[in-house]
């Protein structure tokens, strides 16, 4: 299969998705592109999408992973904290609300966009407040998001985000899942968590994989769907099943 001919007859064009960006925990956007440059995607995927990067307004407040400071240089950043208190989890609700607002602002002041993509904790709160929107809590001032790619994405302990998980979310995504990544399962229920969902397998654990041609493939077709303008979100999963 040849991805870059994928819909090329149905998009609309010179037209690019516009998609943001959320890092993982305790990153920041440069190494968020950094990753995504590695694993070769931005390249694969350029034709189709413009990637607005945004670092989370929060400093790191603790240890940096080892995996990040060791290839990685700061400034670091995170987009909420949460600690273990018996058995409840404590979460910093300033820095959450903080988080929140930011990004609906970066949506509203760098938008319109198309999309969302995030890796790790990004995803986790990606996931959580795409699907508030569907429920009209929150970012209601801006375009509702089409669909949202999720690396090594969980779902949300917090109560609030809980609530609004509880059902299925009704926008398409496509989720990047590790075999040998440590919150696996917990990716998987993330995946589950959506109505609309694709999920694709990498040999490896919590990180941003190079993709095969297949996966390449499957990204593109996923990518060029929101660029037809008739499409209905309901039919995106079956589009790209006929491409699989």
């Amino acid at each position: 299969m040849n991805s870059n001919s994928l819909y090329a007859n149905s998009q609309e064009p010179g037209r690019k998705l516009r998609v943001l960006a959320l890092h993982s925990f305790r990153t920041s956007s440069k190494i968020f592109q950094a990753q995504f440059i590695r694993a070769k995607l931005g390249l694969a995927t350029e034709d189709l999408v413009e990637v607005v990067y945004i670092d989370a307004p929060h400093p790191a407040s603790g240890l940096i992973p080892r995996d990040v400071e060791h290839f990685f240089k700061g400034p670091y950043y995170e987009w909420f904290t949460v600690e273990t208190m018996g058995d409840k989890l404590q979460f910093d609700e300033d820095k959450l609300a903080a988080s929140t607002h930011y990004i609906s602002k970066a949506l509203k002041e760098k938008g319109p966009f198309d999309g969302i993509v995030a890796f790790s904790q990004g995803a986790c709160l990606a996931s959580s407040l795409v699907a508030m929107q569907s429920h009209g809590v929150v970012m209601q001032d801006i375009p509702r998001l089409k669909f949202c790619i999720l690396f090594g994405g969980f779902k949300s302990r917090h109560p609030v985000h809980k609530a609004f998980m509880a059902t299925k979310i009704k926008v398409p995504s496509l989720h990047v899942i590790g075999d040998r990544d440590d919150i696996k399962e917990d990716c998987l229920e993330l995946a589950d968590a959506f109505e609309s969902s694709i999920t694709l397998s990498h040999p490896k654990g919590h990180v941003i994989p190079a993709f095969n041609a297949q996966h390449t493939a499957i990204l593109r077709a996923f990518l060029a769907t929101f660029l037809q303008p008739s499409l209905e979100d309901t039919s995106v999963t079956e589009t790209i099943a006929s491409k699989l």
